[in-house]
């Protein structure tokens, strides 16, 4: 099990929305309280747990702040 190789995700505020549990064959996310994923569990394969962080916009710690926004790029 890869309890000790768990991570979360944010949101593009910084705010943590998940944690990541990989394991062999999928990936467990749970939920963080105080948002609106609370009490959720989702057991994604990693092309899904791809798909499922672009799709509700989230990074990783290292990712936060990396990102450019449409008011970074001036002419």
């Amino acid at each position: 099990m890869g309890l000790l190789n768990k991570y979360n995700l944010y949101n593009s505020d910084g705010r943590k929305m998940f944690t990541v549990i990989p394991g062999e064959n999928s990936n467990t996310l749970l939920g963080m309280p105080q948002t609106p994923f609370f009490r959720q569990e989702y057991l994604l394969t990693d092309s899904q747990l791809r798909q499922f962080k672009a799709d509700k916009e989230l990074s990783l710690e290292q990712e936060l702040g990396t990102q450019l926004s449409i008011f970074d790029i001036q002419e």
